[in-house]
């Protein structure tokens, strides 16, 4: 998986934990999905991307939040078809 998608994914765990309060929760599946797709110096690195994903989402206010990650999203997934 490429970097952008990765963090693009990370981004989108991010806005459904925060969504339905599931911090630690959410936290540990995104960790196990990971876990599952890349090697563990890798999946540190990712967890740290989700928790700063998460931290800026508790912070922003909602309609900004929204824009930035939905944005950022949009851009994941585009560049994933477009390097097919």
């Amino acid at each position: 998986m490429s970097d952008k998608l990765l963090k693009a994914l990370m981004q989108l765990f991010a806005i459904v934990a925060n969504a339905g309060r599931l911090t630690e929760q959410g936290r540990a599946i995104v960790e196990n999905f990971l876990q599952q797709q890349l090697n563990p110096s890798l999946v540190q690195l990712y967890l740290e991307e989700f928790d700063r994903d998460l931290q800026l989402l508790q912070v922003r206010p909602k309609r900004a939040k929204q824009k930035t990650c939905v944005g950022k999203l949009r851009k994941g997934v585009a560049y994933m078809y477009r390097n097919k």
